[in-house]
């Protein structure tokens, strides 16, 4: 596993060649470990800050109304930022996949530009998240508001269909990434890297 792992992060520029399945699936778990820990990192301050002032509300003698609106208004705040951090991640992971990905395809007989098509729909995908992080922070300040309930469900169910776009990317991946390898030579060289 170690070896795939160096073999993906010293190969990162070099896009020909060919990447066992094996070897492709251990570096793309220790890039999804990689991505988890950003995550982590980023979220468990906002939601220490964000608990943390709710304690204090509490007492203070807040009624839990106020409390879940406080917490609701800072979450929507935090959201703009977590946007931003999970679109710069998620931009470094695919810049880390890109070589090994072409390399994967090479290795099922596929043409490399198949990657093309998996970072432009990841693309597409971080594109209308930043379009949407205004709304996004919007819903979350109203989504404790009654009256405005109808609103809120419409304008959810909106951003879960255009959300669906973020999965076509590593479906492409996993659909690739999972091929049989071609037995022997083909036109991408000899023999494929084996962790």
């Amino acid at each position: 596993m170690l070896e795939a792992i160096k073999y993906g992060l010293a190969n990162l520029a070099n896009f020909s060649g060919r990447d066992a399945r094996q070897a492709f699936w251990y570096y793309v778990l220790f890039l999804f470990i990689l991505n988890m820990v950003v995550t982590l990192l980023m979220v468990i301050p906002m939601f220490v800050t964000i608990f943390a002032a709710a304690f204090e509300g509490a007492q203070a003698g807040m009624s839990e109304e106020e409390m879940t609106l406080q917490m609701t208004s800072q979450m929507a705040v935090g959201m703009g930022s977590t946007v931003w951090v999970s679109l710069g991640t998620n931009l470094v992971i695919a810049l880390l996949l890109a070589a090994s990905f072409v390399r994967r395809l090479h290795d099922s007989d596929h043409s490399g530009w198949w990657a093309a098509l998996a970072f432009a729909a990841q693309m597409v995908a971080a594109l209308f998240s930043i379009n949407q992080i205004e709304r996004m922070q919007q819903m979350m300040a109203t989504s404790m508001n009654p009256e405005d309930m109808t609103a809120y469900i419409e304008s959810q169910q909106g951003l879960m269909a255009y959300g669906l776009l973020g999965w076509i990317a590593p479906i492409i991946v996993i659909i690739f990434g999972v091929m049989k390898s071609t037995e022997g030579p083909n036109r991408y060289g000899d023999t494929s890297f084996t962790a």
